[in-house]
């Protein structure tokens, strides 16, 4: 590639960057790849996407294409995500497998769907390690943020002064701008606005000072009923065939496409 080839083309991915996310899976776009580790990111022209990854056309003086799997994509200039390439394949009659219709999965035979072995004895829940109980998803052991908003180090702001960390509250008297701050020593009560100023209202009455409450979902036990067994502390073993009662779609080997397009894996016969 000459001097003034690599110039333009340097000049256009520059734009495209300013440019923002196009929102388009055409084949054929220039986009910029940048990967979920490392910082260097790729250049090429879109070949195609599937379920499992991206391929490009690598820019250079012997142009070559090279695959990207999806998990290793942390960003593309143009939009394109795993979801909408799935989207877009089951759009298109003309590219979707047949037999999974674009999903790139299908039902597993070997459990039916649940993902569980239904047709032997249950053995010990391994989501709840046979205990019956789960840690609650919706606090740290059993207590939940305050719903009341009172002044914590959880939410707003917080700067250093005077080896001291201060929340500023910001409003407007005659024109101009003030601040009212308040430190972390004031954790638990309620700053409210009244006729525009900032005001220390005391103490929460909702946690009375302690900025959590017992959380309603548990009752501030931290745990609850495991979702997989129900509480009876025995379960189903899971299939070892599949992710959730899915697998790779053998016909297409997971990329959702149909035969006949370049580089995927299955003729139908």
């Amino acid at each position: 590639m000459n001097f003034k080839a690599s110039f333009l083309l340097s000049a256009f991915f520059g734009l495209l960057a300013l440019a923002g996310p196009a929102l388009t899976a055409e084949e054929g776009a220039l986009v910029i790849l940048t990967p979920a580790e490392g910082k260097m990111t790729v250049n090429g022209e879109l070949v195609r996407a599937d379920a499992k990854k991206v391929v490009l056309r690598l820019m250079g003086d012997q142009p070559q294409e090279e695959s990207f799997p999806w998990e290793k994509i942390k960003h593309l200039s143009n939009g394109l995500t795993k979801e909408k390439a799935i989207a877009a394949i089951q759009a298109d009659p003309e590219k979707r497998c047949p037999v999974c219709g674009g999903k790139a999965v299908v039902t597993c035979q070997k459990c039916g769907g649940s993902g569980r072995l239904t047709d032997v004895p249950k053995v010990k829940c391994s989501t709840c390690n046979g205990e019956g109980l789960v840690k609650c998803p919706d606090c740290v052991d059993g207590q939940a943020p305050c719903p009341s908003h009172c002044l914590t180090l959880r939410e707003g702001k917080w700067e250093k002064w005077e080896g001291k960390i201060w929340r500023k509250f910001y409003y407007t008297d005659n024109g101009t701008q003030h601040c009212a701050s308040w430190s972390s020593g004031h954790a638990g009560q309620v700053i409210a606005y009244e006729n525009g100023k900032p005001v220390n209202k005391g103490t929460c009455p909702t946690c009375g000072g302690k900025t959590t409450i017992d959380c309603p979902h548990c009752k501030g036990t931290g745990k609850v009923t495991c979702p997989e067994c129900q509480g009876e502390k025995v379960s189903f073993p899971v299939c070892p065939d599949c992710q959730k009662g899915l697998v790779d779609c053998p016909a297409c080997k997971g990329t959702g496409l149909k035969w006949g397009i370049p580089g995927t894996p299955y003729l139908f016969k």
